[in-house]
């Protein structure tokens, strides 16, 4: 199977899971709750995909995969993923950068725990 027909049926398996597929024509992606930018991410609520494809496909079909995978740990509801849910919606990595921003107060063990947290949800995503 190539690239582009993995693509392809994982873009049918994100609907078929009712998950809202943004693929946009830009550089780079606005990503709302640390008010970053990005090359993708995915979301679990409101379940959102989403890729900038604004660049060669080799570019950004590495960042399709990538977030195919978190949709995976989602879909799984591994363990790994639900501890880095939190209830307000906001993720371990979300956290610290509110802190670094002034926006939320953690103690440096929290700002630990926290980016180990994501660094693990990471590995894992990479190992898929």
């Amino acid at each position: 199977m190539s690239l582009k027909q993995f693509v392809e049926d994982c873009k049918v398996e994100l609907q078929n899971n009712n998950i809202v597929v943004q693929l946009e024509n830009v550089q780079r992606l606005f990503y709302g709750p640390d008010q970053t930018y990005c090359s993708g991410y995915f979301l679990d609520s409101p379940p959102t995909f989403a890729v900038a494809t604004g660049r060669p496909f080799k570019d950004w079909a590495e960042v399709f995969v990538h977030e195919y995978c978190h949709f995976e740990q989602w879909k799984e509801k591994i363990p790994m993923w639900m501890d880095c849910l939190f209830e307000d919606g906001t993720e371990p990595l979300d956290r610290v950068l509110e802190h670094f921003m002034g926006k939320r107060d953690l103690d440096q063990d929290t700002v630990v725990e926290y980016c180990a947290l994501q660094a693990n949800l990471e590995k894992d995503c990479e190992m898929r």
